[in-house]
């Protein structure tokens, strides 16, 4: 086979496996992993039936593979790392990091499944979510510790940092299980629509940098 077919075959073989991981995200996220067989995703994907296992192993390390990859479609680890590196006040940073998550939450609606796949994992958790865990909640967790810590102008050990770090993510947790009942049930009047994103934000920003503000403010005053 020449490099042309070769190349070809490769790039198919991609598509292949992306289209496997799209369908079973699909079809996990409706009726959870344990009543989900490989023939139905292959099935939904028009690929031969052993496709799951050629491409990933079995349908266990299929799942695996998809909950890490839902979870990067969400929020990447390099698009955290990018913000977090940026040479400016770790301020604007978290205001950046802001602004992308809560948009890719309300506003990418292509990532419906993959938002339902891990809310099904994180209430329901199966054996699959410590490698979840281990490979993406973690590294991501660690990035996001240090950028707060960063902005109370705090080692990241300090005893302050870690709760006050579930106090930043916290409303992205409820975007991301409340936005399509909860929030519009308990918030009639709250817009979550891409237009009303803008003003949205600016008031997670204000709030949490000047709670992180207040904090740093009378930590520092106590230390010394």
């Amino acid at each position: 086979m020449n490099e042309t077919g070769k190349r070809r075959r490769r790039d198919d073989g991609v598509a292949t496996r992306r289209l496997l991981l799209d369908e079973a995200a699909r079809i996990f996220s409706e009726k959870g992993v344990g009543r989900t067989t490989s023939k139905e995703i292959t099935a939904a994907a028009g690929t031969n039936t052993a496709a799951v296992n050629y491409y990933f192993g079995s349908i266990g390390k299929l799942y695996e593979e998809l909950l890490v990859d839902a979870h990067d479609r969400l929020v990447s680890l390099d698009k955290l790392t990018a913000i977090a590196s940026l040479n400016i006040p770790p301020q604007q940073r978290l205001t950046r990091l802001i602004e992308m998550v809560a948009t890719i939450l309300l506003a990418s609606p292509g990532e419906a499944a993959s938002i339902r796949l891990l809310m099904r994992e994180i209430f329901s958790p199966s054996p699959a979510f410590e490698v979840l865990r281990q490979k993406a909640i973690l590294p991501k967790k660690r990035v996001v510790t240090n950028l707060v810590a960063e902005t109370l102008g705090l080692p990241a050990e300090h005893p302050i940092v870690a709760p006050t770090t579930i106090a930043c993510v916290g409303p992205f947790l409820m975007l991301l299980i409340g936005e399509k009942t909860v929030i519009p049930t308990l918030f009639p009047d709250l817009g979550l629509s891409r237009d009303e994103l803008p003003q949205l934000t600016r008031s997670m920003t204000t709030f949490m940098l000047g709670g992180l503000k207040a904090l740093a403010d009378e930590t520092h005053t106590t230390c010394d």
